[in-house]
């Protein structure tokens, strides 16, 4: 697989999000069933992990890979189906519903600190408070 820049694949990730979440609106407002939804996501999901597991060289499986790839699957299921929820709610505005799900940046700056030892440097922390004020704001009615 060509490097790309972790730059360049986190503003996809960005773009590809938000079109995701108008697009996943789009469905939900025109009575499209979510047990269609999640199967569907979940084949295309399975469909680019089969293409990246043949795209290495050599791919490496142990047992606690596979105990944990297990578990941040259910973690991604989950989230599907609570993101399917909102998203079908036709009294959730994304403008609002999804800057509360944004706030997993503060979960996430959390935990890297806290078990992968990463640095918290003031200028770190402001941009994290500052992101959580930016998406309180967006979420405040």
């Amino acid at each position: 697989m060509a490097y790309i820049d972790w730059r360049i694949a986190s503003l996809g990730v960005m773009l590809l999000v938000g079109v995701f979440n108008v697009i996943a609106r789009k469905f939900f407002e025109q009575g499209e069933d979510w047990r269609i939804f999640i199967p569907i996501a979940a084949v295309a999901c399975l469909a680019l992990i089969a293409y990246f597991a043949v795209s290495y060289r050599e791919v490496k499986i142990t047992e606690s890979g596979v105990a944990i790839a297990l578990v941040m699957g259910a973690m991604v299921g989950l989230s599907a189906l609570l993101t399917a929820i909102v998203y079908a709610n036709k009294a959730a505005p994304l403008s609002v519903a999804v800057p509360i799900m944004s706030m997993s940046m503060i979960v996430t700056a959390a935990i890297a600190v806290l078990f992968l030892g990463e640095q918290l440097t003031p200028v770190k922390a402001l941009g994290v408070l500052l992101g959580a004020a930016s998406i309180a704001l967006l979420a405040w009615q």
